[in-house]
């Protein structure tokens, strides 16, 4: 039991209430390899607008959701298992066998 408690607790996404009674939701989607804690972190802290402002101070209604993808075989990364959301043949040709890609 504990176990699946774990694996669920893995994929909760990482979120950011809004300051402000909520209006909008903002999904955060990470890179490969990543996860939603790291890179929604990462994004709230270095998104700082023209005026010097927060993401959450322009929009504090907002609620800021990081998911993070499950862990799937890469092809390419020679079949690593990585957090992705979709599995990519290449990154040097993204188009590479695009008739077995989402």
């Amino acid at each position: 039991m504990e176990n699946s408690m774990n694996k669920n607790l893995q994929f909760s996404p990482f979120v950011i209430a809004p300051t402000t009674p909520h209006t909008d939701s903002l999904i955060l989607l990470h890179g490969f390899g990543s996860n939603g804690e790291k890179f929604g972190k990462e994004f709230i802290e270095s998104g700082i607008c023209s005026n010097g402002k927060r993401l959450v101070d322009v929009f504090p209604s907002a609620r800021f959701i990081s998911p993070t993808s499950k862990k799937r075989r890469s092809a390419a990364f020679g079949r690593a298992m990585l957090t992705q959301w979709f599995n990519i043949r290449s990154l040097d040709e993204p188009s590479h066998r695009q008739e077995v890609q989402p």
